[in-house]
């Protein structure tokens, strides 16, 4: 799987799935470009990189925004000379009914998972084609996308919007070399919805993911780095327009009549 001297951008990269890819990546010889708001906690994970003799950069980014997105993209190529791999990972989870679904909700979720992941594509895929670059472009959807979760109806539409961009991206990259697929992770363990819920409720809706899991336990976000890594490598060089879905067969579950 070896990526030397390839240079990947990965964003929500402090933490979670995104911390993961992120070294992952680098102990394989990547060039790694952190775009996050994260300050403090993006600054760890360069540094604990770094300290493995990794290379690895934060820029401070909010991944809504198109501007904030082309300066990640502008300082990787300013740092590293271009930008081999994507991964527009970052992310927010919203919870509500959809009869209370604020315009505000729906608006962030929409921006954050979905629009940040447009953009993406769309900024570094100009660079990748310009240079003729046969890049790899890795974007983090959800189980959500594929399967309907009560009161997460924002979230679940910019998710499987995410599935969506990544289809029609990856045809109309594929004579480009590009690569451009999607992986949907089930229930992984990080603390994405800690804040969301009270200690107590947090900790019931955890035990019952773990118990709808078939395989019966939930993900480590190394599980996901490793799909990415994979996707990321030559090893995937067929595979495009592709949702690989890492979720210990709960989607597939959620189909079964019993």
């Amino acid at each position: 799987m070896d990526l030397k001297d390839k240079v990947a951008i990965v964003t929500g990269g402090a933490r979670g799935i995104g911390e993961a890819i992120a070294a992952t990546f680098a102990r394989e010889g990547a060039k790694v470009v952190i775009g996050d708001l994260l300050e403090a906690e993006a600054g760890e994970t360069v540094e604990r990189i770094r300290q493995a003799g990794g290379t690895a950069d934060f820029l401070r980014t909010d991944v809504s925004s198109r501007k904030e997105m082309e300066a990640l993209v502008a300082a990787a190529i300013r740092q590293h000379g271009r930008v081999d791999i994507l991964v527009n990972n970052a992310g927010a989870l919203g919870i509500g009914k959809l009869l209370e679904t604020t315009d505000e909700l729906w608006d962030r979720m929409q921006a954050i998972n979905l629009r940040s992941a447009f953009y993406g594509c769309q900024i570094v895929a100009r660079h990748m084609v310009e240079r003729k670059i046969e890049g790899k472009i890795i974007n983090i959807s959800s189980q959500n996308g594929l399967i309907v979760r009560e009161n997460e109806a924002a979230y679940s539409v910019a998710k499987a919007g995410v599935i969506a961009l990544t289809r029609c991206v990856a045809v109309e990259l594929a004579p480009h070399h590009i690569n451009v697929n999607t992986i949907a992770p089930g229930v992984v363990r990080t603390n994405i919805s800690k804040g969301l819920f009270p200690p107590e409720a947090y900790a019931a809706r955890r035990e019952a993911h773990i118990k709808a899991v078939p395989w019966g336990e939930i993900a480590e976000p190394q599980d996901i780095a490793n799909v990415a890594l994979f996707l990321a490598s030559p090893l995937s060089r067929y595979v495009t327009g592709a949702v690989i879905v890492a979720d210990g067969a709960l989607t597939i579950d959620k189909t079964v009549i019993r």
